[in-house]
C-alpha cells in the first residue's frame, strides 16, 4: 500500500486528519489537505484555489494532478474537492455538501439492528434536503401517511 502513516494516524485509526500523507504513484510524497476515514470509507478532501489550480497550471501539472486524482481513486480513497472561495465566501453550502457526503458513510456503519431502513433513508432525506426537515417531506419521500411520518 502506498499510503503513509502519519503521526496522526499512529495515534488514532478513524476520524479526520489534516495533512495527511500519501505517496503518489511515482513514490514523490503528497500532503492531502484532510483525510477522513471510518470504518465504511476512505475520502480525501482537497481545498483547491483558482490561482495555483487553475490560472497558474501548465499542461503538465493540470495532467499531474488529473492523475494523482485518479491514483487517489484506484487506492480506494474518494477525492472531494472544494473551492477556497466556496469555503471563504460560502461556508454553509461547503457545510451542507460534506454533511450530505459523509452521511452515506455515517449510517452505513451501524448495524442494520440498530437502524431501521426508513430511519437511515429519513437521515439521508435530511441531509440531502439543506433545510429543516418536515413530515411533509418524509411522506413524500417515503409513500407513507402522516401519522407514521411525524
Amino acid at each position: 500500500m502506498h499510503t503513509v502513516n502519519n503521526r496522526y494516524t499512529k495515534r488514532r485509526r478513524f476520524g479526520l486528519h489534516s495533512e495527511y500523507e500519501v505517496l503518489d504513484w511515482r513514490g514523490r510524497s503528497y500532503f492531502c489537505d484532510f483525510a477522513w476515514f471510518n470504518l465504511a470509507a476512505k475520502l480525501i478532501i482537497e481545498i483547491k484555489g483558482f490561482g495555483p489550480h487553475v490560472r497558474d497550471m501548465d499542461r503538465q501539472k493540470y495532467c499531474n494532478e488529473l492523475n494523482r486524482e485518479t491514483f487517489l481513486s484506484a487506492m480506494g480513497f474518494q477525492v472531494i474537492s472544494v473551492a477556497y472561495d466556496d469555503v471563504a465566501r460560502r461556508p454553509e453550502l461547503c457545510i451542507t455538501l460534506l454533511r450530505m457526503v459523509l452521511s452515506r458513510y455515517q449510517a452505513d456503519i451501524l448495524p442494520a439492528s440498530l437502524i431501521h431502513i426508513a430511519e437511515r433513508e429519513v437521515i439521508r432525506l435530511a441531509c440531502s434536503l439543506a433545510r429543516p426537515l418536515r413530515p411533509i417531506d418524509v411522506e413524500t419521500h417515503l409513500n407513507v401517511n402522516h401519522r407514521t411520518a411525524v
